[in-house]
C-alpha cells in the first residue's frame, strides 16, 4: 500500500468534508439556533435548495476535471472554499433566508460541485489498480469519520468559545480548505491510470 498516496488522498479531501458538513449538519442546529433565530423550515429549505444546486452542478465539475483535469478543478474548488468560508458564515448568522440559501447553494453549487466532481478522478490516480480501491476507500473513510465527523462539533465549540462570533469557526474552514490544496499538490495525481 503506497502510504504517502493515502495520506495525500486524506489531506486533498479534507476542505471538501469540512464544507459539506458546516452545510448539510451544522448550518441547520446554528441557523435555527437562538443566536441566529432562523424559522425550521427556512432553514431547511435553504439546505434542501443549496442540496438541489449541488446535484445539478456535481457532473459539471465532472466535466470541468475532464477538461482542465482532477487535480487542477480540487485545487481550485478548496480555494474557493477557504476564500467563501468568511462569507458563508456571515450568511448562516445573519437571520436573512435569502443570505442563507444564496450562500449554502454556491457552497454546493460551486464548491463542493469542483471537489465532488474531481476527487473520483483525483484519488484514482494516486494509486495503482490493484491498490487502488483499498487506498481510496482508506483516504476517504478515514477523512469522513475523522475530519467531516467533528467538523460540526468543532465549529459550534469555536463559536461558544469566541462568544458567539463565527469568525474562528470560518477559520477552521478556510484552514481545512487551505490544506486540501497542499495535499493536492503534494500529491502526484495521473501515476496510475491504468
Amino acid at each position: 500500500m503506497p502510504w504517502r498516496a493515502v495520506v495525500v488522498g486524506f489531506f486533498s479531501i479534507t476542505g471538501h468534508n469540512a464544507l459539506n458538513y458546516i452545510l448539510a449538519v451544522f448550518s441547520l442546529s446554528f441557523m435555527t439556533s437562538p443566536a441566529v433565530g432562523m424559522e425550521r423550515g427556512s432553514a431547511l429549505t435553504a439546505v434542501i435548495i443549496g442540496s438541489v444546486c449541488g446535484v445539478v452542478a456535481t457532473p459539471l465539475g465532472g466535466l470541468a476535471a475532464d477538461r482542465f483535469g482532477a487535480r487542477n478543478v480540487l485545487a481550485f474548488g478548496s480555494l474557493l472554499g477557504a476564500a467563501g468560508a468568511f462569507p458563508l458564515f456571515a450568511a448562516l448568522s445573519s437571520g436573512s433566508t435569502v443570505a442563507a440559501t444564496v450562500a449554502i447553494a454556491v457552497g454546493y453549487g460551486v464548491v463542493i460541485a469542483c471537489t465532488s466532481g474531481s476527487q473520483g478522478a483525483y484519488l484514482a490516480g494516486l494509486f495503482p489498480a490493484a491498490e487502488r480501491f483499498s487506498g481510496i476507500a482508506l483516504a476517504r473513510e478515514a477523512n469522513g469519520a475523522i475530519v467531516a465527523g467533528f467538523t460540526p462539533l468543532i465549529a459550534a465549540a469555536l463559536i461558544t468559545a469566541t462568544g458567539g462570533q463565527t469568525w474562528a469557526a470560518a477559520l477552521f474552514l478556510a484552514a481545512c480548505c487551505a490544506i486540501s490544496v497542499v495535499g493536492v499538490l503534494l500529491g502526484k495525481p495521473g501515476r496510475y491510470t491504468s
